[in-house]
């Protein structure tokens, strides 16, 4: 049972971490990017954190 948890959130932090970075690409790939990649770099260490 506690196995299984874990990989549940496991499971569920991978998925948060690859739609932030798909959020990003296509941020990246649109018009409205207008950031600098430092900034969402420190975003993505604040969030891991």
């Amino acid at each position: 049972m506690k196995k299984c948890d874990g990989h549940n959130l496991c499971a569920k932090s991978c998925a948060k971490l690859n739609f932030d970075r798909f959020f990003v690409h296509s941020l990246e790939n649109s018009k409205y990017w207008s950031f600098p990649w430092e900034i969402v770099r420190a975003w993505f260490r604040e969030k891991t954190l």
